[in-house]
């Protein structure tokens, strides 16, 4: 069981969660500091491992393990530096009052489409809850199929990971991702098409509590079945999901009109965040169909 984070340790926490440190891009500044603190960079990069960043949960907590170790009056000035070296790379939050906003003429032609993708709880598919929290794939891809087959259809096989649409290039501790523009836009366009082709969509999340760079391509952690869009009451334009980790319930993503790339507002790892309800979720990725590339 990961051990509770003290004030201190929760204070530091929540002003590096939404950046990251990029030991290849330091301000001169942080290597000065480190440099009268005693704080090697081959040190940070022992934290980092291999991907030369500061950027997952885990690292963050590890960061401030390491800080303890140094007498008060370095540590102070140490912890100064870096949790500036965090906002340097900072992701912003994002909330329902950010998403893209339709006029009327947009919105009629954004449309709405709703699939009956029957819901898969992922904990429902092994005995062991250890197991069965890494289950999501199978559960995600399980809802896509049997929408398939239950509508008499033949389910159509997905590309394998390298057909993916990769849209996310980066993740920092709270999970939030940073885009490729383009690619956000590509992902979009093929959910779209997909959509309105009458096929759900498999997507991959960055989710806020269980950062990692362990599994998938380091920014992937969860995946969902994209089954729906449309426009709500306010405007936003929206994707609606199934998401196997809170039992196959529907969930919404929204359209950040800075990056493009879809969102689900939630809280963080920092927050003590339990259950997929309450994540924060920004897709990672896009799986495609073989025969829709």
């Amino acid at each position: 069981m990961t051990k509770p984070l003290s004030a201190a340790e929760r204070a530091f926490v929540a002003g590096a969660i939404d950046g990251a440190i990029d030991l290849n891009d330091l301000s001169d500044e942080t290597r000065a500091a480190m440099k009268a603190g005693g704080l090697s960079v081959t040190t940070l990069g022992k934290i980092a491992d291999t991907d030369t960043r500061i950027d997952t949960f885990e690292e963050v907590r590890n960061l401030y393990s390491t800080l303890e170790k140094f007498p008060s009056s370095q540590r102070a000035q140490l912890e100064q530096a870096l949790l500036a070296e965090f906002r340097r790379h900072e992701v912003p939050p994002l909330e329902e009052k950010d998403a893209l906003t339709l006029s009327p003429t947009d919105a009629a032609r954004f449309g709405e489409r709703h699939l009956d993708v029957p819901a898969v709880n992922q904990f429902s598919l092994d005995a062991d809850p250890k197991v069965a929290n890494k289950m999501c794939y199978q559960a995600a891809l399980a809802q896509l199929e049997r929408f398939f087959s239950d509508g008499g259809k033949k389910v159509p096989s997905l590309s394998g990971k390298d057909g993916r649409i990769q849209v996310a290039t980066s993740e920092v501790a709270s999970g939030r991702v940073t885009v490729e523009t383009t690619a956000a836009g590509l992902a979009r366009a093929y959910i779209d098409a997909c959509l309105d082709a009458g096929r759900p969509v498999l997507v991959g999340v960055s989710a806020s509590s269980v950062a990692s760079a362990q599994v998938n391509e380091g920014i992937t952690e969860h995946f969902v079945t994209m089954c729906g869009k449309g426009v709500d009451e306010q405007g936003r334009a929206y994707y609606e999901f199934r998401d196997p980790g809170n039992l196959g319930d529907l969930g919404r993503f929204y359209v950040d009109p800075g990056t493009g790339k879809l969102f689900k507002p939630g809280k963080t790892a920092a927050d003590g965040v339990r259950y997929a309800r309450d994540m924060q979720y920004e897709v990672s990725q896009v799986r495609r169909y073989r025969d829709m590339p």
